[in-house]
């Protein structure tokens, strides 16, 4: 019989490049959300009422819409497609809700049909992707236009609103070409 002889092989340690080099790799990581740490901190201790239990449920109030439309469209980008409508869409479900409350609904009911329509929005999304095969770029862009122009609907035949929406031109270049905005005025 043969003998098998084996030698081991020297197998060099992996080194890492130190402490600057995970540093510099984790803080890439990290470093939002240091800033923010860092920030709260600083305005903490230079503001006096920076630091309370209402200062900081008014933050997360003012942020929770964004932080929900940012988890969505996650959602939609780690997938591949993305979604443009999602600010338009938004702004005309609260606007639905709003109207369907003043026109004398209860709240809770008018929040669920204010969901509904975004649900429906959503809805006629997935359906233009998915069934119609159009690209998500082109489908939520539709949706972003007609979300927006029936919340501009929404806005201009709103009770309340009347005589207090009017169009102003927007100065254009020297051919004469300028936009519209919307305004409105309080009284």
């Amino acid at each position: 019989m043969s003998e098998i002889t084996t030698n081991p092989v020297k197998e060099e340690a992996k080194t890492s490049g130190g402490f600057g080099e995970i540093l510099g790799r984790n803080l890439s990581r990290f470093l939002p959300f240091v800033v923010v740490i860092v920030l709260f901190v600083v305005f903490s201790i230079t503001a006096k009422n920076f630091f309370t239990l209402r200062s900081v449920l008014s933050l997360a109030l003012q942020t929770s819409t964004v932080t929900l439309m940012g988890i969505g469209v996650t959602f939609a980008i780690i997938t591949g497609g993305i979604d443009l409508s999602i600010g338009s869409v938004v702004a005309l479900t609260g606007t639905v809700a709003v109207m369907v409350a003043i026109a004398g609904v209860p709240i809770w009911l008018s929040m669920i049909i204010g969901v509904l329509v975004g649900v429906f929005t959503g809805l006629l999304n997935g359906l233009m992707v998915t069934r119609l095969k159009l690209p998500p770029f082109i489908a939520t862009l539709g949706m972003m236009m007609l979300a927006r122009r029936l919340w501009q609907f929404g806005q201009w035949h709103h009770p309340g609103n009347r005589g207090k929406i009017s169009w102003h031109t927007l100065p254009g270049n020297h051919y004469g070409r300028g936009g519209a905005a919307l305004s409105l005025h309080s009284e």
